[in-house]
Parts: C-alpha cells; structure tokens; sequence
C-alpha cells in the first residue's frame, strides 16, 4: 500500500515537484548521502569580466579565464528538470559571453525555474532587454552609488550614464508592455566611501522602476580596501541605515539591509550550523569545477570535464564535507564565511587580505 500512495505521489506531483519534497527532508536530516537532486544551480557563463572593480579579488590574484564549453553545459542539462532557481552567473559577467548566455538562457527559460542575472548593466542592450522581457527572472545590477563619480571610482571601467540608460530603457519596455517580470534590483557594496549615497540610491530606484536594493557589507582583500570597511567606520553605517530604511519606507521600495555592527542580537551563536547548502545547491564553474556554494572557491568537489554528476554529488569530497557541517567540524571557508552566515562583529567576516597571486580564489589570510 506505501509502494503505491508513493507511486500515486509521484504521478501527482512529477519529478520536479517529487524531487523538492525529497530534496527537503534531506536538507533536515543531512544524509551524507543524496538520493534527492539539487534544487538551486548556479552555472558561471564565464569568469571573465568587462570590469576591474576596486573591491574584486581580480585586481590582487591571476587566474585562467574560460567560458564554460557545451560539454560541461551538456551535462548540467538533464539536472536542469530537477530544478527549482538557476543563477547564470558566478565569478564573471555573463554578458561578455553572450554565445553561451543565450544558449543556457534558451534552454531554462522555457522552464518552470526562477532565474537570476547579477550584471553590472554596461552590455545590458536592447537586445537583451528585449530577450529579458517577460521572463521569470531577477534581474540585478551592481549599483555602488547614486553619483556618477562614487559610482566610476568603485566600478572602474564602468560608465554611470550608460549603466542608468540601459536600465530605463529595459524599465520603459516592462511599462509598455504591461509586464511585471524581470524583476529589477540593486545590489549595493557598502563601504566608508559610498555607504552615505545609499539614501540617494533608494531614491534613483523609485524613478527607475526597481523593486529590490541589496545591501552588503565591502569585504576587504587589500590593506587600501581595508581602511574602506565599514567594520572600522560603524557609525557612517548606522546612520546611512536610518536615513536609507526611511527614504524606502516612503518611496515604497524593498530595501534588504545586513545586521549593524555591535547589537546585543549579532552575538555569534555559529551561524554556519543553519547551513544546508552543501545539500541543495550546485555551483558549476565555467572551467567544469563544482564547488558547494558560490563562497566556497577553494572547496572543489570534482570537475565535470572529468567525472559524472553522480560521481560528484555523492563522491567523497561531499560526503566528507555533509558530515564534517553534520558533525560540527566545518572546514575553514565554511566557518568563516562572509556572505550566507556571517558574523557581522567578526573581522574576518569583513577582511579577508589575499596574500597570494596563485590562482583567482587561493590564498585567503583570515584575519581577527
């Protein structure tokens, strides 16, 4: 009788919707082993970026630049019926290579998937405003600042006029069109040097039509950006906050802000134990590197190039690391994390200084 009401489960619910409710016991229960699939897919078009931004490991590591070939792709395909969000994007702007964006893009978007795009908007053309259209989708720029000066200084190579146009224009297309996807957001980089134009930024994405604004905190990975993070500059923080969490208030805009440095609440209580990433979440690499998250560069579970989606997902470098979170023994990278879990009154959630030019994610010196 149990063998049929699961049959009869699985007709109902088909295999994506069977594999989400598979997918979340084991994300309870931890097994070491999966005998659900991942539900959330990270697929890095390429590494390579049209930008050298003041805050990125870029300008302070080497590392090989590749756009992810049609092999690797060909084996993430088939995954792609299990899943429920796809980021097109990791370590790299997507739009540079606009060959194999639009060929992944093609492939998911007939799909019942929740894409996301973080772009920093320069090639953000027609074109793709026109391909975007309608798409269920987010779409997230990198905005670092409300003046054409903070914003070049940060972004360097980019152009604050072009980045706005290509959002109007995208903006003006939704209107027209009566469309409410893709969803338009910011994501904001807070640092001693723009954190005070956050307010304005509220302000610019009311008149564009974004929805969301994501806040972050700067992580430092020179000694220059350091003396950048708001970690040593609190009150710049607390009180851009204030002032930004008004203007949103009353511009009607979704502002998602960090934790403040130094309340009673963000007392370290291990944060990294509420993770289950390493059970849900695929990130593929343009090279064919599988990593468990896109924070985790230096935790290579296996390459595609090499070995089978089976062969990875269960292999010994992810059961080693399930059981190691299952167990309370993270691995560095996990226990310091600075995106997913951070410790916001930890330094080495702020500043991570590169001391290595060997590879683009080596090196990392935790400090504090």
């Amino acid at each position: 009788m149990l063998e049929n009401t699961i049959r009869n489960m699985r007709a109902l619910l088909g295999r994506r919707g069977w594999n989400k409710m598979a997918n979340r016991i084991e994300c309870r229960r931890q097994p070491e082993k999966c005998s659900s699939y991942p539900t959330d897919y990270w697929i890095e078009v390429t590494n390579r970026c049209n930008l050298m931004c003041r805050m990125c490991r870029r300008r302070f590591a080497r590392h090989e630049e590749a756009d992810m070939d049609e092999s690797v792709f060909g084996k993430v395909q088939p995954l792609l019926g299990y899943a429920l969000r796809a980021e097109l994007n990791c370590w790299g702007e997507s739009l540079v290579a606009p060959g194999m964006l639009e060929k992944i893009y093609d492939f998911i978007s007939p799909m019942p998937v929740w894409m996301q795009l973080t772009t920093n908007a320069m090639l953000l053309t027609g074109r793709w405003a026109e391909k975007f259209l309608g798409a269920s989708m987010e779409l997230v720029v990198s905005l670092d600042g409300a003046r054409e000066e903070t914003f070049e200084s940060i972004r360097s190579g980019a152009r604050f006029p072009v980045v706005l146009n290509n959002i109007e224009k995208l903006a003006a297309l939704k209107r027209a069109a009566r469309e409410r996807y893709p969803i338009l957001s910011f994501r904001f980089v807070a640092m001693a040097d723009n954190v005070g134009e956050l307010p304005e930024v509220v302000l610019l994405a009311e008149e564009l039509g974004v929805s969301n604004i994501y806040v972050v905190y700067l992580v430092a990975h020179s000694e220059e950006m350091r003396r950048k993070s708001l970690f040593y500059n609190r009150g710049l923080a607390r009180e851009a906050f204030h002032r930004a969490r008004e203007a949103a208030g009353a511009a009607h805009v979704n502002l998602w802000l960090p934790r403040l440095m130094g309340s009673a609440s963000d007392e370290r209580v291990d944060a990294w134990r509420r993770c289950r990433e390493p059970w849900h979440v695929f990130v593929v690499k343009s090279n064919g590197e599988v990593n468990p998250c896109c924070h985790t560069p230096d935790l290579v579970m296996g390459s595609l190039k090499e070995s089978s989606f089976d062969e990875i997902w269960n292999g010994e470098a992810y059961r080693r690391l399930r059981r190691a979170l299952r167990e309370g023994h993270p691995p560095p990278a996990c226990l310091h994390c600075h995106m997913s879990f951070p410790d916001v009154n930890d330094e080495s959630s702020h500043v991570k200084i590169v001391r290595t030019r060997e590879g683009l994610f080596r090196g990392y010196e935790f400090e504090g």
